[in-house]
């Protein structure tokens, strides 16, 4: 299967509503825009040509600022099997707890 940028960002929005974190990045003020802290989303980079590399971060200011959760860019393929591991994660912690 094709890992596309819409599919991650699917699997992206499931996590934020799944952990009750803000569905956008950002909330529009009066004054411009202010970031919804701890709202998860995907940085996406293409220096040029057709290779395109992601990273998951956590926005952590009202400024805009974030956190990487993943240390390195990656391909959509290894950002889909991280965020897998994110769900399996939360499924082992789920049933651990009853």
């Amino acid at each position: 299967m094709r890992v596309t940028i819409s599919y991650l960002r699917r699997k992206v929005e499931r996590l934020n509503k799944e952990l009750g974190r803000p569905a956008t990045a950002w909330t529009k003020i009066e004054k411009g825009l202010v970031g919804n802290i701890g709202h998860i989303e995907i940085d996406h980079y293409q220096p040029g040509g057709n290779k395109h590399t992601y990273k998951l971060t956590e926005v952590m200011t009202a400024g805009g600022g974030v956190n990487e959760f993943t240390n390195y860019r990656m391909t959509a393929t290894e950002l889909d099997a991280y965020i897998e591991g994110i769900f399996t994660g939360m499924d082992l912690a789920s049933r651990a707890a009853h």
